[in-house]
């Protein structure tokens, strides 16, 4: 049985044919495929078109994500070397395998950088320290630290970088036979730090927040005739604070930022 629209459909080609002659239907099926092939072409340029958007789409996003690594640099208004200098009052702690807590009441860090920087290594200074009531020395011997800052939402990491052979050395006491002395040597990923601006003009200044929970340190026992410390490997330690930055161009400061 023929639906409703197929009798039309003959319907309509039988008056085509009966109006226009037998040249009707062919002009219309001529008329026809060429309205395809030009669908076709259509279609084929859409394709192009489509495939040359997700191509600008792919580039810009791929300009953004390297818009994004590439920020969170420290960035000098006098364009620059700048010498940096940071201090924090709040305690340095490190417990030792005999749960005797060595603290220093300050630290101060001081190096230079080139406008741009994405990692700072700085030197180190610790005052006011003692461990159980007496005071202890401490001696870089060349050893600083590096700050990675160069990561996404100013959060990076530190590493303990040391002249080859040597080590960061804790003597316990400062004067005297030694009871326990501690060594910190070269190693990396200490924990994070995180990077804030503070201020504005040649007054800004940049803190950072230092989170350390994997510092690896050792000890050996001293010479003296008493509370002399276990020798002992591996130890983790940890260590927070806040380190405000300045910069300065000989003794003038100027801003620096994250940017």
């Amino acid at each position: 049985m023929c639906t409703r629209s197929r009798v039309e459909s003959r319907v309509l080609s039988r008056l085509l044919q009966q109006s226009l002659g037998h040249w009707a239907i062919p002009s219309a099926l001529r008329r026809a495929e060429w309205l395809m092939r030009e669908r076709k072409k259509e279609v084929r340029m859409f394709r192009k078109v489509g495939v040359l958007g997700a191509a600008v789409t792919i580039v810009l996003t791929m300009s953004a994500v390297a818009s994004v690594a590439s920020a969170d640099v420290l960035t000098s208004e006098s364009g620059s070397v700048t010498t940096l200098n940071g201090s924090n009052d709040e305690a340095f702690s490190l417990l030792s395998m005999d749960g005797l807590e060595m603290k220093c009441a300050a630290t101060e860090y001081f190096g230079f950088f080139s406008s741009g920087a994405s990692q700072i290594q700085l030197a180190f200074t610790q005052n006011g320290c003692s461990m159980f009531g007496l005071s202890f020395r401490i001696e870089p011997n060349g050893c600083e630290y590096l700050f990675r800052i160069n990561a996404p939402g100013t959060t990076g990491t530190t590493d303990v970088v040391c002249p080859a052979g040597k080590e960061i050395t804790f003597t316990w006491p400062a004067t005297g036979a030694p009871k326990c002395i501690v060594h910190v040597p070269a190693q990396s990923n200490l924990g994070t730090v995180t990077a804030t601006n503070v201020g504005s003009g040649s007054k800004r200044e940049v803190t950072l927040t230092l989170n350390f929970s994997k510092l690896k340190f050792n000890q050996t026992t001293g010479t003296a005739e008493t509370f002399n410390c276990m020798t002992g490997d591996n130890t983790i330690g940890s260590y927070t604070a806040k380190v405000l930055f300045t910069g300065r161009v000989s003794t003038v400061q100027v801003g620096i930022f994250l940017s």
